[in-house]
């Protein structure tokens, strides 16, 4: 049984911490290796363990076995979005990413927000299969696409030299 819980509702004990922090890592190494290269990791330790101590960080369980998470935070005065989508590969293709991402469009809408924005970070002109299918699945889910930037819009200037090759940030919206 698959159940998704925030980190104020459940708090994870410091090797659950670790092993949903591997959970992310793995998903954005397989998935942003043409991005950031071999071995990225996408949010270290200590910065994982701040967003879960706010509660920001929504945990599932499948059969009581920590299996994925999402980030939810506000973007403006009428938006949410969400980040850090990541399920155990072990899991991909399950249903897991998109219960978890019903789950915050539900509590963002709940606390007034009108609109989910997310992006997706790709490579300039080329398509990466892992970057299709997540456009594919989020347009299934009833996000738009609006826009792309080249991801120094978003990213620190200290990461964006990190890039190995030139990047945009996809947009996109939904309205709740």
């Amino acid at each position: 049984m698959l159940k998704i819980l925030s980190t104020k509702e459940r708090k994870l004990t410091e090797n659950e911490i670790k092993s949903l922090h591997q959970i992310m890592v793995k998903g954005y190494e397989i998935t942003e290796e043409e991005i950031w290269g071999k071995n990225y990791v996408r949010l270290f330790l200590p910065e994982f363990k701040a967003l879960i101590d706010i509660g920001n960080i929504y945990v599932a369980y499948f059969n009581n076995d920590i299996v994925g998470c999402i980030h939810l935070y506000k973007k403006d005065k009428d938006s949410f979005g969400f980040g850090l989508l990541s399920v155990h590969t072990k899991y991909w293709g399950k249903g897991i990413g998109q219960a978890l991402i019903n789950k915050v469009e539900i509590i963002a809408k709940q606390a007034g927000a009108k609109t989910m924005k997310i992006e997706i970070l790709r490579v300039k002109n080329l398509d990466v299969p892992h970057k299709v299918v997540l456009a594919n699945f989020y347009k299934k889910l009833g996000y738009k696409y609006t826009h792309s930037e080249d991801c120094a819009c978003l990213i620190p200037e200290w990461k964006y030299k990190l890039l190995v090759k030139p990047s945009n940030f996809d947009f996109y919206t939904k309205k709740l």
